[in-house]
């Protein structure tokens, strides 16, 4: 309100400035929860597992999932910069990639927020504009690396997409100057176990024999290697050879299973409690979901 010695009076922020605020704190408090938690779902083991082989060998750190000198398009400046995070602490990957999340989130917060303050100088612009980007994306929960819908978001806060979207915003920003919260809670009912459980027996850089699936997709992050990679690796010559070769070896007996396991160097497998893995292996511990570690006897 102007006075007559020519000032103006700013004006406080409205009540319906205040409730998003309120309403968008919360929403960022449940993606806080969701990177302290760090679901084990879609592609988390292979981003763990990239992290994992740059602590170890910065230059030349190979196939991030098979033993293979092959190049990755997983490998990138951020994955590299928390590899070194990882090598100089000697923290955990997981732990590694929360605090990575939680970079990667303050990046994306404080980039829409400095962008949208560039198109409107109202306060209720910027949680409003958070609470939209993060919750219009329809009424069936879909969840996809780069989307930025509320279970999309918690599910892949640790990806490198996060990060390089919360750049962009921030990017932008700089040259403008110069599935709902239940659906999402619902996800994280019954978690995926992980395979922790066998690091006491395997070692970084072991090879591992299990079938493709969730196995081959976590492994990895753990150190070891599987025989076939977990996702599809365009650069891998042998992937389908390697694809085959796992089949062969559940699906086979005798000789042909010793000659896969020759051929890929293997030292473990993991097989269901219920599976027959064939002999020449000894059982060494019971994971949490009723799989088995075997130890392939020389």
């Amino acid at each position: 309100m102007a006075g007559r010695s020519g000032t103006t009076k700013r004006a406080e922020p409205s009540y319906a400035a205040a409730v998003l605020r309120a309403a968008a704190a919360l929403v960022l408090l449940l993606l806080a929860l969701c990177v302290v938690r760090l679901p084990w779902i879609g592609d988390l083991g292979l981003h763990a597992a990239t992290v994992e082989r740059l602590r170890h060998d910065f230059v030349h750190p190979g196939n991030p999932l098979v033993d293979a000198d092959t190049p990755s398009p997983y490998y990138s400046p951020w994955t590299l910069l928390l590899g070194v995070v990882a090598k100089a602490t000697g923290a955990s990957v997981f732990v590694v990639l929360r605090l990575g999340a939680a970079v990667a989130l303050a990046l994306l917060v404080t980039g829409v927020v400095r962008y949208v303050r560039t198109l409107s100088a109202r306060p209720a612009a910027p949680p409003l504009a958070l609470l939209c980007l993060l919750l219009l994306w329809g009424t069936r929960p879909f969840a996809w690396s780069g989307l930025l819908g509320l279970e999309s978001l918690a599910l892949t806060v640790a990806y490198p997409s996060v990060c390089a979207t919360g750049l962009a915003f921030h990017l932008w920003a700089w040259a403008a100057r110069g599935k709902w919260p239940g659906a999402v809670a619902a996800k994280y009912r019954v978690p995926w176990e992980g395979y922790g459980w066998i690091t006491p027996w395997v070692r970084y850089g072991d090879v591992v024999m299990v079938r493709a699936g969730r196995g081959a997709r976590q492994i990895p992050a753990y150190g070891a290697y599987t025989v076939a990679p977990g996702y599809p690796d365009f650069f891998l010559a042998d992937e389908r050879e390697r694809t085959a070769a796992v089949r062969r070896y559940f699906a086979g007996d005798g000789e042909a299973r010793r000659e896969v396991l020759r051929s890929y160097r293997v030292r473990w497998v993991v097989a269901g409690e219920g599976t027959a893995p064939g002999g020449g292996l000894r059982r060494v511990a019971r994971g949490p979901g009723g799989e088995v570690l075997y130890a392939v006897e020389r």
